[in-house]
């Protein structure tokens, strides 16, 4: 490794130690080695000073900054001017949690329209407590127990005896059973009948909730075109929620319709 003479020693040779050292940084004619890069670092700082200067004795154009090179939260309130950090303090003081509400004043005068609108037709006078709904109105609304009443009502007219229907027809008949109806209040079968258009012949039966069938032997229906009565019924008794189920158990000749009426009686 390069090193100085030692004085007092390297004597005969001090010359060539000495050169040897010189020549790490020295070229042979005695120029720095790295004179160029030295050059080079001497422009580079000159340039960043002249720049540093340029930047402090000058402004950003109108416009020169967009906001999406602002941060978000970069700006505060303190960096506005007077003017419009009045009107936000404005602003926050008037509809932070106002305790009485957004005064009717700071609304448009067409929401204020419309809330009136609405204010009134939610007023008393237009829910309608008539129990026989007489007015037969398309605007009023008609309270709850009104409603109730009204169809507990006319339920109850229902007269005792009274006699409805329900059934089926079906169209390209399947042998198997599908459920029809659910009672909606207590009633009797009275009746089972059934007609046949088409095919050689076919039997039906019906019954109550999946087990109890009305007719003790499926009615056949041999002749097509006339409606045939099952005759005697069982387990006829129907409680509110109870299925009705119509059961097709026979088919010949290929059916085109069947239609199964089932008569019930109120009790």
């Amino acid at each position: 490794m390069a090193r100085l003479p030692s004085p007092g020693s390297d004597a005969g040779t001090w010359g060539l130690i000495l050169n040897e050292y010189l020549a790490v940084e020295h070229n042979a004619d005695g120029t720095l080695k790295r004179s160029a890069d030295i050059t080079q670092a001497k422009s580079d700082a000159a340039q960043a000073l002249s720049i540093a200067n340029q930047s402090a004795n000058s402004s950003v154009a109108d416009g020169g900054i967009t906001t999406s090179k602002i941060a978000d939260g970069a700006v505060t309130l303190s960096k506005l001017n007077t003017d419009i950090q009045a009107t936000l303090n404005s602003v926050v003081n008037k509809y932070s949690k106002p305790a009485d509400g957004i005064p009717s004043t700071d609304l448009t005068a067409a929401i204020i329209t419309s809330l009136s609108k609405a204010d009134s037709s939610l007023q008393p006078s237009v829910i309608d407590t008539d129990t026989s709904l007489t007015a037969n109105s398309d605007t009023a609304l008609v309270s709850q127990k009104a409603a109730k009443t009204y169809i507990d009502n006319k339920i109850a007219t229902l007269a005792s005896g009274a006699i409805f229907s329900q059934g089926v027809t079906l169209i390209d008949p399947t042998v198997g059973n599908v459920i029809i109806w659910r009672a909606p209040y207590a009633c009797n079968v009275s009746r089972v009948l059934a007609v046949r258009s088409g095919g050689t012949g076919a039997a039906i039966n019906a019954r109550k909730n999946g087990n109890s069938t009305h007719l003790s032997t499926d009615l056949s229906l041999s002749t097509a075109g006339n409606w045939l009565d099952g005759g005697a019924v069982q387990n006829s008794n129907y409680s509110m929620g109870d299925s009705l189920e119509i059961m097709i158990t026979s088919l010949s000749g290929s059916p085109a319709q069947l239609t199964i009426q089932i008569d019930f009686v109120l009790p």
